[in-house]
């Protein structure tokens, strides 16, 4: 009986077939060869060389893969056709790997038009990874490097460099839903839309890339999105990319529904939306961005802004020839929250930020600091019927030539001041704010505090100024503007005095909780136990921590090896560490301003990249003020 039960297993066991592996040129001399000789699953090798061809992978499941890299190894199109063709509903499982794809010039369709210069993806899955797509062109057409069409790829950790078409000179992306990650996609010339990445109607994962020194003579020149797509833009470097009338790095349209997180937006170009474009009825969030350096001809230095969530982002150095060096919102009502906006600049109005055409944006929690304007509105301008509400922000060191140096309100405008700083802007008349210019204009201000008061103000025959209850005029005492750090000190004389009623954010600037420790505060820092740095973290350099506190508590730091996931509870709130941690000392009290200083330098053993997590306790255990601050991660450069 067990010899027969025995010989029935062996006689169903399943048969594999041995996958081959199959070397270019010792078993064929050419990759298409190989392709035509393979069966599913096989692998073929290709030895350093450089191999005159176009290949198509006709449906099957196959990894080509070159020996030695794509320095070495090279598919050259003869100028004929696409180089790479994956048309055939090839799967994940089809993969082209490490070689230099070049001098493709695309298939041609019924309108004359060329696509898919270097490699072209229809209705396929392929996996398309480490290669240099370089110097392919697909003439009056799309997808100059890699187009896809009803596809989904994954191509990653590829250079796609020097590659030209009319839409998408480096990846074009139709219907498609696409990984594109860890790539340089660089030097893209001669487009019409989407110099780097053209995405209409597709869902794109465009994660860990760089979009470097790309060109489009109209829109997008790092990134196009159209129609109804759906993009997760995050962790990218998107730089020195030059659009020609709307959006330099980013532009979206129509109903799209774009996600901006984590990425440096540095150094683009355009006419409108020099950073980042937001037309039509895009859905747009942009979050934890560095913004910086980014020009436009005409608005929106930064982020030119229609239905956007723009929060927790860097936004500096950019420069408008017109309206809005920071950000420009015309005729839409974004949520403008928690950003640093700063040292931005415009020719003419709003070197922060300008509101027109009936926008009606919500600026919360915002430090809009030494912006400036060669005419109105350093760090705020108001036009055009538009009606702005800004609540709990920091005003602080903005000019403008000519009127309003921290807010201007002109032409039939009607913003609302609540719970704001503005302090110490310039302009030769009304450095802090000025009401006026073409149709009448009201600004309504109240519970906030403007250096000089209603002297400081100007406002034109026919406009008003309406200073409401709980205004104060007194120094706000910050701890230190001259060095960017605009926290509240124990003594300021905006803690406490705000109007509760007009918060509509739960947390601060920086994730404290709003209101803290009694009624709201003025400014967008509220003044509550806290752990911060100033200064960048390079092992070896000098470096500042402070601990807000109650003045003559002691406080004691920790540094962990990594966050606790969920953080412990204790009587003292939570500690977000590991335990034990790695460190922890004494580093003094809390002086009267509030603030506990420790001046150090940056370990010179801790590494580039490397995180290190740290957390205080302000006051003694069991004391009955005593609490752990947030958790505060120095990331070291």
């Amino acid at each position: 009986m067990r010899f027969s039960s025995v010989f029935v297993l062996i006689f169903f066991l399943p048969v594999f077939a041995h996958s081959a592996t199959i070397y270019v040129p010792d078993n064929h001399p050419t990759i298409q060869g190989a392709i035509d000789a393979s069966a599913g699953g096989d692998m073929i090798i290709v030895r350093p060389g450089t191999y005159v061809e176009n290949i198509d992978y006709s449906g099957k499941a196959l990894v080509v893969k070159s020996e030695m890299g794509a320095d070495v190894t090279t598919i050259d199109g003869n100028g004929s056709g696409n180089v790479v063709r994956f048309c055939s509903a090839e799967g994940a499982g089809t993969v082209l790997d490490g070689f230099t794809v070049t001098n493709g010039t695309g298939s041609e369709d019924s309108w004359g038009a060329f696509h898919g210069g270097g490699i072209m993806c229809d209705g396929s899955s392929p996996t398309i990874i480490n290669n240099t797509i370089v110097g392919n062109k697909a003439e009056d057409g799309s997808g100059g490097g890699i187009y896809c069409s009803g596809a989904s790829p994954t191509i990653s950790n590829n250079r796609i460099v020097w590659n030209w078409t009319w839409q998408g000179s480096g990846i074009y992306c139709s219907n498609s839903t696409a990984t594109i990650e860890g790539n340089t996609i660089a030097n893209s010339t001669f487009t019409i839309h989407g110099g780097g990445i053209y995405c209409d109607s597709s869902s794109l994962d465009i994660v860990g890339n760089t979009i470097w020194g790309n060109f489009s003579l109209y829109s997008g020149g790092g990134i196009y999105c159209v129609g109804t797509s759906s993009l997760d833009i995050s962790n990218n470097v998107i730089a020195e990319n030059l659009g020609g009338d709307l959006g330099g790095g980013i532009f979206c349209d129509d109903s799209s529904i774009l996600i901006i997180v984590e990425n440096i937006i540095a150094g683009n170009r355009a006419e409108n939306g020099g950073g980042i474009c937001c037309a039509g009825s895009s859905t747009v969030t942009i979050m934890d961005n560095d913004i910086f350096g980014n020009r436009a001809s005409s608005c929106g230095g930064g982020i030119f802004a229609g239905t956007a969530d723009i929060t927790n982002n860097l936004i500096s150095g950019n420069s408008g020839g017109f309206y809005g060096g920071g950000i420009y919102c015309g005729g839409s009502a974004p949520t403008i929250a928690n950003n640093i906006i700063s040292k931005n600049s415009t020719n003419f109005a709003g070197g922060g930020i300008s509101c027109g055409y009936y926008g009606d944006p919500n600026i919360v929690n915002n430090i809009i600091a030494h912006n400036d304007s060669q005419c109105m509105g350093g760090g705020i301008y108001c036009f055009q019927y538009s009606s702005p509400t800004i609540i709990n922000s920091t005003i602080f060191g903005n000019s403008a030539y000519d009127f309003g140096g921290g807010i201007q309100a002109a032409d039939a405008s009607n913003p609302t001041v609540t719970n704001t700083i503005c302090w110490d802007n310039s302009a030769p008349s009304g450095p802090e704010i000025s009401v006026g210019h073409l149709n009448p204009s009201t600004l309504t201000i109240s519970f906030s505090d403007v250096e000089g008061g209603q002297g400081s103000c100007h406002v034109e025959s026919g406009c008003t100024l309406v200073w409401g209850a709980g205004m104060i005029v007194s120094d706000p005492l910050l701890a230190d503007p001259a060095s960017d750090d605009f926290h509240l000190t124990w003594n300021s004389p905006c803690r406490d005095v705000g109007d509760s009623a007009a918060v509509t954010e739960q947390y601060d600037f920086e994730g404290d909780p709003r209101i803290a420790l009694g009624t709201v505060d003025i400014g967008a820092d509220e003044y509550y136990y806290h752990l911060y740095h100033i200064g960048e973290v390079i092992p070896g350099s000098a470096i500042d921590v402070k601990v807000v506190g109650y003045p003559g508590a002691g406080v004691t730091l920790y540094l962990g090896s990594g966050l606790a996931d969920p953080p412990y509870s204790t009587q003292h709130g939570f500690f977000w560490l590991n335990w034990p941690p790695q460190w922890q000392g004494n580093i003094g009290t809390v002086a009267q301003n509030g603030i506990a200083l420790l001046s150090t330098t940056v370990p010179a053993w801790w590494v580039p990249g490397s995180e290190q997590p740290f957390q205080a306790l302000v006051g003694p255990w069991g004391g009955g003020y005593t609490l752990f601050t947030n958790p505060m991660i120095l990331e070291v450069e």
